[in-house]
């Protein structure tokens, strides 16, 4: 009779909260009365329903049951504050009301996705360990790519290498060959081009910038081919919006500044990488951007002592288009030696024209200005 009476009482205590309360000789129970009679009395407690005689009961107490607390107690948390819904959530965890707790933990992330208490009892990851499995899963792909880009420089090795960086597409190797791309800036430029080719596999968008950096200021052509391929993979509305105005300001210097040949070689690359971008991504609206783009008048140089740089009626430069055929620039004789003058004819955009169009008008541009005005709307997307 003493181990039940100990039984009885633990049983009492261990349920935190008002019930009714069987007063007995060995102890207490708490629970639900759902029966009385003169010789008993039942009672519905955690370990079932108990049936008491009469003549053990010394008092009665009676309260409302964890199920009547926890429907007050909903009734009285306001239901657009999260964190009195987790309290609530924990009250009933405490109290083993397990479904109730958890359906509770739920409306506090539906009003707010990101609380970390009810992400964590609800046993999902916290914001803070996704970070960190993104930034582990990047830190092995950086050391796997290394280990790649290594071999690149073994003439046995290579062709191996390079199979193995065409067939990856995991967007975590996407974010490690864009943190590794600065780090191999003066490396061999085959390294340079296959974490390109990498970004463009993974469609890494958040690479669109660097991408178009490398395009721009790479010294090695190949890596320039390499980005212009890529954009169309990445961010195409980015990279548009980064190259306008590029092949504007490229344009406008050239024409308008009068520099050494070096200088207008540079400028000269800067307008025809440009357009590479550009006819890559393939925006038929940026027609009219191509057609002023055609040629550009370059002044001569201002610098008495040098020799003109094209004397020939027209002379190829060293550079190579993405379509592997050769820029060429027209000179024309001035007066002044000194000032030597030429015509930038860009054979990117023609071809791109010519292509969108199925005309040719040369590097004329007012035919294909007029083109452009009597046939845009076969172009440009509906309004």
């Amino acid at each position: 009779m003493r181990l039940l009476g100990c039984y009885l009482f633990l049983l009492g205590v261990c349920r935190v909260g008002l019930s009714d309360v069987l007063v007995l000789d060995t102890g207490r129970v708490e629970g639900k009365i759902v029966r009385e009679t003169e010789k008993e009395i039942r009672i519905q407690t955690t370990a079932g329903e108990l049936v008491f005689s009469r003549s053990r009961v010394k008092q009665i107490e009676r309260g409302p049951t964890l199920r009547e607390q926890y429907e007050e107690k909903l009734r009285s948390v306001p239901q657009d504050d999260p964190e009195e819904i987790y309290k609530l959530a924990l009250w009933c965890e405490e109290r083993h009301m397990t479904t109730e707790s958890r359906e509770l933990l739920r409306e506090v992330l539906d009003l707010d996705p990101d609380h970390a208490g009810a992400k964590k009892k609800l046993g999902l990851a916290a914001p803070k360990r996704a970070e960190q499995q993104a930034a582990e899963a990047e830190a092995a792909w950086c050391a796997r790519l290394r280990g790649l880009l290594s071999r690149l420089e073994s003439s046995s090795a290579r062709e191996g290498a390079l199979t193995a960086l065409r067939g990856i597409e995991e967007a975590e190797a996407g974010r490690a060959a864009l943190t590794l791309l600065p780090e191999y800036k003066e490396a061999l430029s085959l390294k340079r081009v296959a974490l390109i080719q990498v970004l463009a596999q993974t469609g890494c968008k958040d690479a669109t910038s660097a991408v178009v950096q490398q395009l721009m200021k790479d010294e090695k052509e190949p890596v320039a081919q390499a980005a212009a391929a890529a954009l169309p993979k990445l961010d195409r509305e980015l990279a548009a919006e980064l190259l306008v105005p590029l092949l504007k300001r490229n344009m406008s210097e050239a024409s308008m500044k009068l520099c050494y040949p070096e200088k207008r070689a540079k400028l000269t690359r800067a307008i025809r990488r440009a357009t590479m971008g550009l006819v890559g991504l393939d925006y038929p609206e940026l027609a009219p951007i191509l057609i002023d783009a055609l040629y550009v008048r370059l002044p001569g140089s201002t610098d008495p002592s040098s020799k003109p740089s094209f004397m020939a009626s027209a002379v190829e430069s060293e550079f190579v288009s993405a379509g592997g055929n050769q820029t060429t620039v027209f000179s024309f004789s001035s007066p002044d030696a000194s000032l030597e003058s030429e015509t930038y004819l860009n054979e990117v955009a023609l071809a791109y024209l010519k292509r969108l169009s199925g005309q040719d008008f040369s590097y004329d541009k007012e035919p294909w200005r007029r083109w452009w005005v009597e046939h845009k709307h076969l172009y440009l997307p509906m309004p």
